[in-house]
Parts: structure tokens; sequence; C-alpha cells
């Protein structure tokens, strides 16, 4: 049966090459469109999430109240991490990590002015960063230390084993390289090129010996044994810093890592949203995209029924059922969609540099991921079988003996519902452009609007 469903299908093809390029190419355009908008709504996704421990792992935030309002930020005192491990059941690892900020490297005659972190030994056991060399638990146990991404290591080193390599630290400190971890995706929170010990940040900042409970010096992060243990670690921590300083009014609290970036922004105290609601726009945006599609296919198909009244006439004249021709011309549909998706992943792989440039974002190409594979199948089939159910059901209808007789009545009803498909189609197009119109607006603006001042020959110095 579906041999011959197939085989129908390809003839069909091959006698209106037109149609079927028209069709492929609509389809293939729409979905290439979804396809690169949903790579980047995936790229939010997975934000944080390349850890296998993601979901223990906890940001430490702090509500710091001022006149009436209450602001939100991840910042902790220095001491916190320490009593969190003493004095907090169900945590098993809490680690200090100060921001990224840039620094001179040195190694010979090479110098190199990159951003890098310092933080607490048991990081690299708490984020499982893929070690190219050396030991994830010792790494940063030496206080003049220093783990090297593998581009810095290959940017200093060039092919030389950069292991036990001594590299000098702002022509001050002498650091022994300890390990050589994979580069850090761009979809990840902490971005360096090299991070260091705490204790070393502690020896050039004398001042972090005297940071106290009243103080904000680092982010931390907590790793609790599972999520059951959140509730009452948590309820643990909202007490913590009053408990140490009875003059700090500040309230610390734990922030899953697995919200922290699309669930960032807070208004009094509580998580309002963030960037989710610029990832649900644009998969929003994806499957509009390839709706237009959708109806472009159905409106295509049935605008050009009566070159097939009579293909249909004489199939149900001599036997066929009407099932049997709804599953003739969803098998075309089908057909149309998988040459259509084979297109779109061509087509998604030549738009992918250019995509990442237009939107300074470091997308990769999706072709080694089994599940992109799974959700381009599953994408192709439901294209295949939303574009062509109205289109079969409709052809299907037509009546033998009145075609057969010149007579071709669409109905009242099957006219009503094309004019609801275009509509859509046009609403949601319209929209599209509005809204590309718009943004586009708002972001000359932003780039060309008077700043206030002449940049020219101004200097900036850290």
């Amino acid at each position: 049966m579906f041999h011959t469903s197939l085989r129908t299908a390809l003839r069909t093809f091959n006698r209106n090459k037109g149609f079927a390029i028209l069709n492929i190419a609509g389809l293939a355009v729409g979905l290439t469109s979804c396809l690169l908008l949903l790579l980047y709504v995936d790229y939010e996704w997975q934000y944080d999430k390349q850890f296998s421990d993601y979901k223990n792992i906890y940001v430490v935030y702090s509500n710091q109240s001022s006149g009436n309002k209450i602001f939100s930020f991840a910042v902790s005192p220095a001491p916190l991490a320490a009593a969190a491990q003493s004095e907090v059941p169900g945590v098993t690892a809490a680690v200090r990590v100060s921001d990224a900020q840039d620094q001179l490297l040195a190694y010979q005659d090479k110098l190199l002015k990159k951003p890098g972190m310092y933080a607490d030994s048991a990081f690299f056991g708490l984020f499982d960063y893929p070690f190219l060399q050396g030991s994830p638990f010792t790494a940063l146990q030496n206080s003049h230390s220093v783990v090297l991404t593998h581009s810095m290591a290959k940017a200093l080193f060039g092919k030389e084993d950069p292991m036990n390599k001594v590299i000098r630290l702002n022509n001050k400190d002498n650091l022994v390289v300890t390990g050589v971890i994979l580069d850090i995706p761009a979809n990840e929170t902490n971005q360096f090129d090299y991070i260091m010990p705490w204790s070393l940040y502690q020896q050039n900042n004398a001042w972090l010996n005297q940071a106290g409970w009243g103080s904000n010096v680092c982010m931390s992060y907590i790793r609790l044994s599972n999520q059951q243990a959140f509730p009452a670690a948590d309820a643990i921590f909202r007490k913590m810093l009053r408990t140490h300083n009875n003059d700090n009014s500040t309230q610390a609290f734990l922030y899953p890592l697995s919200r922290y970036h699309l669930y960032g922004q807070f208004a009094d105290g509580k998580p309002v949203g963030g960037r989710i609601t610029q990832v649900t726009l644009l998969a929003i945006l994806a499957f509009s995209i390839l709706v237009i599609a959708g109806i472009n296919y159905m409106n295509l198909s049935t605008a050009r029924s009566h070159r097939r009244a009579k293909e249909i006439a004489i199939r149900k004249a001599i036997g066929s059922s009407r099932g049997a021709l709804v599953g003739q011309f969803l098998s075309e549909s089908l057909l149309f969609a998988i040459g259509a998706s084979l297109l779109a992943v061509v087509a998604v792989t030549l738009c992918l540099p250019w995509f990442n440039r237009a939107l300074g974002l470091s997308l990769v190409s999706p072709l080694h991921r089994p599940l992109f594979w799974i959700g381009l199948t599953l994408l192709a089939l439901l294209t295949g079988l939303l574009s062509g159910s109205y289109p079969s059901l409709y052809l299907s209808s037509f009546q033998p003996l009145k075609v057969l007789k010149g007579v071709i009545s669409t109905g009242k009803g099957a006219l009503r519902f094309r004019e609801i498909l275009v509509t859509i189609q046009f609403v949601l197009a319209i929209g599209l452009i509005i809204s590309t119109f718009v943004i586009y607006s708002q972001i000359s603006y932003i780039r060309n609007r008077p700043i206030g001042f002449d940049k020219n020959n101004l200097l900036e110095i850290p």
C-alpha cells in the first residue's frame, strides 16, 4: 500500500515539476527559518546545563533593602561558603568565585591580556569541566597554580606541552600550569580563559581578610545532595546573615542555577522572569513561520484542485475509497516535507555562520547531535501531516459523477475555510513584518542616539 502511494506520488511530482519545486521551496524556507530560531532557543535553554549535576547546584542571592524596595543580587559575603558546609544539612559543596577580570599573562616573549577568575579549590569538583590535562581534584590546591582553557594554552605555548610551565601574572606572581580544560561554551554564565586559586586572590587583596559578614565580595555556588534538601537548606540560608551579624538586614537565599540565566530578573525580592520572555517569543515566531509555510502549501494545493479532479473521480469510479485517497495525498505532502527538510538542513548549515555574525552568537552545527535528527524527523512529519490534512480531505471529497460531467463544486464551507486560512496567513505575515521593522528601528535608535558626550580622543583606564 505504502509502496503504491509512494510510486503514485513520485509520478505526480514528475508531471507537475513546477508545482513540486514551488511547494518544496516554500516549505524549505519556512523550515530553515524555524530551525534557525529553534537552534537559538535551544542555545538559550541549555545555558549552564552542561554540568552533570546542574539540577542540584544553586546560586546564593542576596535581598538588600533600600527605602521601600528590595534589590536582588547574586553576591554574598566571603565567609558564607565555609559556614554553609558546616551549618547547613544537605550541602555537599560550597565554592566562592570572583568576577572575571582582564589580567596580563606572560610566557617568554608572549604577553596576553585575557579574562580570568579566582575560585576555591573545590571549583572543579562542583563544575565538571572536561580536563584535557591535569586532575580536577588537585588543579587548584596550590595557591600559585593556574588552569588554562585549550585556546589560552595554545595561544601562550603553541605546540609546547603547557603542563608545569611557569607563567607570570601581572608581572608580579609566578603561576604553574596544573591543568588544561576544554574551551568554555558560550552559553555558560562563567566565562574565563584561565582560573586561579581563591587563596591567591586573598594574598593579593589584603582587604579580603577583613571582609566579614557585612560584605559582598563574591558569587557563591552551593551543591545540595538532592532537590528534596532545598526547602530546609534555603530556610537556613535566609537566616544565616542575621545569625552571624545582627546588624545585617540583608537576606540570603538559594536560587537554582538552571533558572539563573532565563529567569534572572527580580522585583522586590521575587523572580519576575527575564530572558525567558524573549526565548518564548522566538519559539512562537519559529512556529508562526512554519504555520505560514504550511498554510501556503494548503492554499496552493487546493487552488489547483480542478487539475486533479478527473484523476480523483476516475480513481473513485474504479473503486478507490476516500481513505485511500486521503492516504495518497498525505503521502505526497509528507514527501514534500521530507524533501523540504533535507533542503532546510543544507540551508541551515550555509546560513549558520551568517546568523551567528548577525546576532553575535556562537551556535554550532547541530548535525552531530542525534536529538537534532530526531527533532527534525518529528518536525517534518508534523509539517507534512498538518500541511496535507486539509487538501487531502478537501480533494478526496469530490463526487465522481459530478466531476465527470464537468461540474466541480467547492461548496461554501470549503471556500470559507480557505478564506480563514488566507486571513491567518496574512495576519501572521503582517505581524512579523511590523515586528521586524519595530525591532530594527529600536536597534538603530540605540546605536545612533546621542550619548551626551564626544567619545573621540577619550581613554578609559580600568
